[in-house]
């Protein structure tokens, strides 16, 4: 008969000898994984997960492989089991951001990046309380390509809208000269998230070279000496005659844009083609 004094002892045995498998299997698994053999290293975790489920760590290293192999459903699952058992798996977190990303680019929405940027917010907590200065670069660059694409989707929504009503009305819109405004003063006014402040009352852009007029206002010099060859020498907004002769470049606004790009440097890439493919995690 069996001893039942016996049976704890059995058991601790058993999960030490599950965690021993759970541990060759994981440390094989990382092998494959330098050996760029993805597939055979999510066997082998798959396998230890078996043994160990309660290890965020073979989680996450699993969801890296899934990333490797461009299976961002799964890397976002594996990543999120692995944050659940451990909060402060910082590997996890950016793995669940890169496939939050990456996903994003496919759907005509922000939902994902607006979590990505959440997530973000948390990974800097993490590093600051627990010291993890390693991490910091690579969170610094998920944190700008977040921000980057919030932007960009925000600006292909804008112009997805601005498309489907110049196709609504193109029927109406027959004069050359209505056409010519509604693309002037719908299609260009898509810089969603730079602040007015920073943009051209005349092409709604962000400043290139900001000037500023005898009437104290504020235009991109490019766009200004377009107005005033095509409609004459006085202030877009005032209508007051001025002297070219005084229009100087406006320091205050310059710094501000500089300012401004150096802690959102998403914006920068407002005044380029850049789209939300363009953008890599």
């Amino acid at each position: 008969m069996e001893n039942p004094s016996s049976r704890p002892y059995q058991t601790i045995t058993s999960k030490t000898q599950s965690q021993s498998k759970s541990q060759l299997l994981r440390e094989k698994g990382n092998h494959f994984f330098k050996e760029n053999q993805y597939l055979k290293a999510i066997k082998c975790y798959s396998k230890a997960i078996i043994l160990s489920s309660n290890e965020s760590t073979l989680y996450s290293n699993r969801a890296r492989c899934y990333y490797m192999l461009k299976d961002y459903e799964k890397t976002i699952q594996d990543s999120q089991e692995a944050i659940k058992l451990d909060e402060k798996n910082i590997k996890a977190y950016l793995l669940y951001i890169k496939g939050l990303g990456i996903k994003s680019k496919y759907f005509m929405s922000i939902s994902h990046l607006e979590l990505g940027l959440e997530i973000c917010r948390r990974v800097k907590e993490i590093i600051r309380t627990t010291a993890q200065n390693e991490f910091e670069s690579t969170y610094e660059i998920l944190k700008n390509n977040m921000k980057a694409m919030i932007f960009l989707k925000k600006r292909e929504i804008y112009n997805n809208k601005v498309l489907n009503a110049h196709d609504y009305y193109k029927g109406i819109i027959k004069d050359k000269r209505v056409k010519e405004l509604f693309d002037k003063y719908v299609v260009q006014k898509n810089h969603i998230g730079v602040p007015d402040s920073l943009c051209c009352p005349i092409t709604f852009e962000m400043f290139t070279q900001p000037v500023i007029t005898e009437s104290g206002n504020t235009y991109d010099a490019r766009s200004l000496s377009k107005f005033y060859t095509l409609r004459g020498q006085f202030d877009p907004i005032s209508r007051i005659p001025i002297n070219i002769m005084n229009v100087f470049i406006n320091d205050s606004i310059k710094n501000a844009k500089k300012w401004y790009n150096k802690i959102e440097p998403w914006s920068i890439i407002s005044e380029t083609l850049t789209t939300s493919l363009d953008i890599d995690f």
